[in-house]
């Protein structure tokens, strides 16, 4: 935002006084500032308030495009209001350890600001082990670095420029993790398929390989080298199963290099066939559900002694609608019950059923004159509106209809879509808690989706979706035991 101001009257004696004026100008600042927590805690989930004075001060970008972004390993997520008011949310299940600079934004000023110009108030925060941090951290704008317009003064025969800016100093902290002290092997596992990811996870089967990963449960020597992405690794030695489970708001784009693990091999240096991968779960960045799930494999195995073995699949899928698999670029694929006729049918193009195909399906609205009724179900009601969610009626497709009883509140009623809440923490109702749960709870704690209900989504029955249940949510996806307790109806 910029601040409109008059050039000033210069006036210079010579043998006489001589005064001239300069027209109008307008100074916009590039600034950057850094937030920093100021509490020596380790914390696992954090979430806070980021204010700003909007008279002075435009952050870039808005809504979730804000152009803020994490300084620390934990996966942040920004949301903009607009209106002096920044949310932020982090989730990292080993944890970071404070003080510690936890995220920067970029801004536009009319005039140069001053970190005292900010606030920032942590709303909720838990350690590693799940537990709240109490009291709350806290974290403030610890600098704010700026770059502006030049201005230049023209007198007869000179001419000055003096240059607007501030300088500030950042601070970064470097940790380095060894690996064994013998002989030493790094696997390298890749996403083959180019798809476009929002979250990801996969168990890496290592019990045809001899030796082991360095390190063990979290602490297992795994990294991962996309940078817009969170990863988290928990190694089961009783299974001989690495998990992988990764979260990303702008997503990332395969083929990509997605995993390194150090590895400890004990006799010949094993193979990438060795550690063969099974995806579990993956969704774009929408939270689509990506099926079939993509590809990852080992890819490669680079040992201490000087061996490197990799190997690489090329895989092409060319979506066929009609083959009964729903691929990029359809909505639905049922195959041989493809129809262009029958109600609620996926269409021979593979587009789903909907107003305006020609055939009335589940939904649309109707007149079926002295039909109309408002206790039938499945009728159109009295008011020519379809049967619906909430008009006290169990319709098809409906679980059941409690009509203003209806509540997303608690686990065991009827939410406010007619159906019976899912299993605590399945926040997509799959059947299983998995990282795309963590994810969506995640979005839902900071504002940028709306249909997580606490029946399901609030998983620690504080009655409130916060980032804390995102971080529960995925410890109990990669195997960590935690305990999921949604609120039950009073």
């Amino acid at each position: 935002m910029a601040k409109r101001s008059s050039w000033h009257v210069v006036c210079v004696a010579f043998s006489l006084i001589l005064c001239f004026s300069r027209g109008s100008a307008e100074a916009a600042f590039s600034c950057d500032l850094i937030v920093r927590l100021d509490s020596a805690v380790t914390f696992a989930a954090l979430q806070l308030d980021l204010s700003y004075p909007v008279a002075t001060v435009s952050i870039d970008g808005s809504g979730t495009s804000v152009a803020c972004s994490s300084l620390t390993t934990a996966l942040g997520t920004f949301d903009d209001d607009d209106a002096g008011t920044v949310n932020a949310g982090f989730v990292d299940l080993v944890g970071v350890t404070g003080p510690v600079d936890l995220m920067t934004c970029a801004l536009t000023a009319s005039v140069i600001p001053s970190p005292s110009d900010f606030s920032v108030t942590v709303i909720d925060a838990s350690d590693p082990s799940l537990m709240p941090i109490v009291p709350l951290p806290s974290a403030s704008v610890s600098s704010v670095n700026c770059s502006g317009p030049t201005t230049t003064t023209s007198l007869p025969g000179t001419t000055t420029t003096l240059a607007s800016s501030t300088t500030t100093t950042a601070s970064s902290t470097t940790t380095t993790v060894a690996g064994g002290t013998g002989r030493s092997c790094v696997i390298g596992f890749d996403l083959m398929d180019p798809v476009s990811l929002g979250a990801l996870q996969f168990d890496v089967d290592y019990s045809g390989a001899g030796g082991d990963f360095d390190g063990s449960g979290t602490s297992v020597a795994c990294s991962t080298p996309l940078t817009s992405a969170s990863a988290s690794f928990n190694d089961d030695e009783a299974t001989r199963t690495v998990s992988a489970g990764y979260l990303s708001l702008s997503g990332f784009t395969g083929p990509t290099p997605v995993a390194d693990c150090l590895f400890t091999p004990v006799g010949a240096d094993p193979l990438p066939t060795d550690f063969p991968v099974t995806v579990i779960d993956a969704s774009a960045p929408d939270l689509t559900p990506i099926n079939p799930p993509p590809l990852v494999e080992a890819t490669s195995v680079f040992c201490s002694n000087g061996t490197t073995t990799t190997t690489s699949t090329t895989t092409t899928t060319v979506p066929v609608c009609g083959d009964g698999v729903v691929q990029a670029g359809e909505e639905c694929d049922d195959g041989g019950a493809n129809s262009d006729t029958a109600p609620d049918a996926c269409r021979t193009t593979c587009v789903a059923a909907a107003c305006g195909d020609g055939v009335i399906d589940s939904g649309e609205a109707c007149d079926d004159g002295g039909a109309n009724s408002d206790t039938a179900p499945d009728a159109c009601r009295t008011t020519c509106v379809a049967a619906a969610c909430g008009d006290g009626v169990i319709d098809s497709g409906e679980e059941c209809d409690n009509g203003t009883g209806n509540s997303d509140l608690y686990a065991g009623g009827c939410l406010l879509s007619c159906m019976i809440p899912p299993a605590c923490g399945d926040a997509d109702d799959t059947g299983a808690v998995t990282v795309l749960d963590a994810q969506r709870v995640l979005f839902a704690a900071v504002g940028l989706i709306s249909n997580c209900p606490p029946a399901t989504c609030d998983v620690n029955g504080d009655t409130q979706v916060n980032v804390t249940d995102a971080q529960i949510t995925l410890a109990e996806a990669v195997g960590l035991p935690v305990s999921l307790s949604c609120q039950t109806a009073p």
